[in-house]
């Protein structure tokens, strides 16, 4: 069985799967005050605002067929700023404490 929800619900359904990491990346920095070591933007916030905004412009520009009445183009925009705040979300939480808590291993390979 296949649970389908209204649009507006299936978006936040979404967004909440990408920021359980990020929940628990802040949660783990606050409790052991940590530091992390990785930025949002990482070493070129020029490069980063680029790599964002391709997919959110090419999905806008070909837009994306859909079966809710909405405009194939504002459709292909709101997807890719679901999709691209979905992974900037995973991101932070898995890259933001997993990379700087790992990377004591990799020295002892």
């Amino acid at each position: 069985m296949v649970l389908s929800l209204p649009y507006g619900l299936t978006v936040i359904k979404y967004l909440l799967e990408g920021v359980g990491p990020l929940i628990g990346a802040v949660t783990i920095f606050t409790l052991l005050k940590k530091k992390s070591s990785i930025t949002i933007f990482g070493t070129s916030v020029k490069k980063s605002i680029i790599m964002i905004s391709i997919p959110i412009i090419l999905f806008s520009a070909f837009g994306i067929d859909n079966n809710l009445n909405l405009n194939s183009h504002y459709y292909g925009f709101v997807i890719s700023v679901i999709i691209s705040t979905y992974c900037i979300f995973e991101e932070i939480g898995w890259r933001g404490y997993l990379q700087d808590e790992l990377k004591e291993l990799n020295s002892a390979f």
